[in-house]
């Protein structure tokens, strides 16, 4: 859907992913902090998407 969003969010101490766009397209993503994620922070799932805008502060994994 055209005008979707992940805006403003802190994800963190997660088993798997934080943010996973699949099948999603003109979508923006932006102002998310992500911390100690096991998997994948941002993943793209099948890379057939467009017009996606990724504006992320940084990411950061403590997973030993």
């Amino acid at each position: 859907m055209s005008g979707s969003y992940v805006r403003g969010v802190a994800i963190h101490e997660t088993f798997n992913r934080a943010i996973n766009v699949h099948g999603t397209n003109n979508m923006l993503i932006e102002h998310v902090v992500v911390y100690n994620v096991m998997g994948g922070a941002l993943f793209l799932e099948d890379g057939i998407e467009v017009g996606n805008r990724y504006m992320v502060s940084p990411m950061r994994s403590n997973v030993v």
